[in-house]
């Protein structure tokens, strides 16, 4: 059963329309450190992992390349390692996510689509602001490239289209990982799309309702 919100998917387990939810491992314990009603529950079939990354339009090469130096700077002087801790691994118990600051800078906007329902990896509050793991990454991106960052929230069906259209500069992506490599496959990417080499990667597991 295909759901495109996460709250909704969580009514229709709690209705009983669903037996399991299929989420990001990071999503999954986010969930359940707030609900004690849910657990992991054992799969056993193949364990899928995905890589993250961003994607511009393939004509956009100079933007391309800016986000991948960008990236690959933060991966190499542990950036990227320590806005993982903050943002997923060491997130306490029940707490919730801050927003986070947007550089301000005298650079062009750089329009940024997310769905904001995706936390702890892509989350917009009941104020508005962006917060989240992939929302930190970006702002860091946008003081390393010089760019004031615009989020825009869109559904995660339309991220493909919104990037066409140019209502946003860069959307993030999900793609399942060549082998055993970082290096995303073309799977899934739309024609006119290029991928940003990956930053973090996530595996699938299965939530439902504790067992009473």
């Amino acid at each position: 059963v295909y759901y495109d919100k996460l709250t909704a998917m969580q009514m229709g387990l709690e209705a009983g329309n669903i037996r399991e939810m299929s989420l990001y491992n990071s999503t999954a314990q986010y969930l359940i450190d707030r609900n004690d009603k849910l657990a992991l529950v054992e799969y056993k079939e193949m364990k899928l992992s995905d890589a993250f990354c961003c994607a511009v339009r393939k004509e956009d090469q100079e933007l391309l390349a800016g986000l991948n130096k960008a990236l690959e700077e933060m991966k190499g002087d542990g950036t990227m390692a320590k806005l993982v801790t903050t943002y997923i691994t060491d997130l306490k118990k029940g707490e919730e996510l801050p927003a986070v600051p947007m550089p301000e800078t005298q650079g062009a906007p750089l329009k940024i689509a997310v769905t904001g329902d995706l936390p702890p990896l892509d989350l917009v509050l009941a104020d508005g602001k962006a917060a989240g793991f992939n929302t930190a990454v970006l702002a860091e991106i946008g003081e390393r490239l010089g760019r004031n960052v615009e989020i825009v929230q869109i559904d995660s069906a339309a991220r493909a289209s919104a990037l066409s259209s140019r209502k946003v500069d860069v959307v993030f992506w999900v793609t399942l990982p060549a082998g055993g490599s970082l290096v995303p496959a073309d799977i899934d990417k739309p024609e006119g799309l290029e991928l940003t080499v990956p930053y973090y990667q996530d595996e699938t597991v299965h939530v439902g309702r504790k067992q009473q």
